[in-house]
């Protein structure tokens, strides 16, 4: 088990210094396409109401892992069998179609 870093970031507030405490990010922060690289905080003064995004400390920052191989195919396997629902849904309304009109 990885020990603690003995020297932990402080953060603090960009308008009045104090400490920031983290907070649940907004579905706007998750779709930056750097969001990895930012976390949401806001100021511990109640006075202050900062709130907003800090860069996240390069050391912190973890990489996704790579696709396993069973988990690409397992993934391929349920688009493959949603593609046949959808091209069978659509020649069964073709053909139901024909039927109502007497084609």
């Amino acid at each position: 088990m990885p020990e603690a870093d003995p020297t932990p970031i402080l953060r603090r507030c960009p308008d009045c210094g104090s400490g920031v405490k983290r907070v649940l990010r907004s579905a706007n922060d998750k779709r930056r396409w750097d969001a990895d690289a930012w976390r949401r905080y806001r100021c511990r003064d109640d006075r202050c109401n900062w709130q907003g995004l800090l860069r996240v400390a390069r050391h912190r920052r973890r990489a996704s892992p790579p696709a396993s191989g069973v988990a690409a195919l397992a993934r391929m396997g349920r688009i493959t069998v949603l593609l046949l629902m959808t091209v069978g849904l659509a020649w069964g309304g073709i053909v139901a179609l024909q039927l109502m009109l007497g084609l």
